[in-house]
């Protein structure tokens, strides 16, 4: 499974994906896949893998984005876990903050602010799934000051708390 996932890895950076995100993400899984104890477990795992790397090569093969937003989005999808700001992506660019919201709305159709909040629920909803951390760890490593604010995000995204949403997702 390792060497798949580094194949898997090394692939998806071939088809645009950064390569630091995609060997953080494939040391992230590796991480995981170590601390497997049953055959049961390997499943559900592959296929967050999979779909994983599917969304990161979706999104990087996205064409008609200019330099400035592609490294954009990389750079938000490679600190997901810090809290990030519409300012910290400008700077890396470098570019004005509100030259760069522009160019960014004008060429996705969302505010950055709107795509970093998006993206940090999305990785959420995938680190709920895992199930091995709390609703407040989750919070934390997503780069939220404290589980309040990141509850009430989550609701607003998709009408049900981070809890409510763990639990409907163990019944499947």
């Amino acid at each position: 499974m390792i060497c798949l996932l580094t194949i898997i890895s090394r692939s998806a950076i071939d088809y645009g994906v950064d390569a630091e995100y995609s060997f953080a993400a494939s040391d992230y899984f590796i991480n995981l896949l170590e601390r497997i104890r049953n055959s049961g477990e390997i499943e559900p795992l592959v296929r967050d893998i999979l779909a994983f790397y599917a969304d990161l090569v979706s999104e990087a093969r996205v064409s008609g984005y200019s330099s400035q937003v592609s490294r954009a989005i990389r750079y938000i999808h490679s600190h997901l876990y810090d809290p990030l700001k519409v300012q910290d992506v400008a700077a890396y660019l470098p570019m004005d903050p509100s030259a760069f919201s522009r160019l960014f709305s004008e060429e996705t159709g969302m505010a950055p602010s709107d795509y970093i909040e998006s993206k940090k629920m999305d990785e959420a909803q995938r680190l709920l799934l895992q199930r091995d951390m709390t609703v407040s760890q989750v919070a934390e490593i997503l780069g939220y000051c404290s589980c309040q604010p990141f509850s009430l995000r989550f609701k607003l995204c998709y009408q049900m708390t981070p809890r409510e949403f763990r639990n409907a997702n163990q019944m499947i």
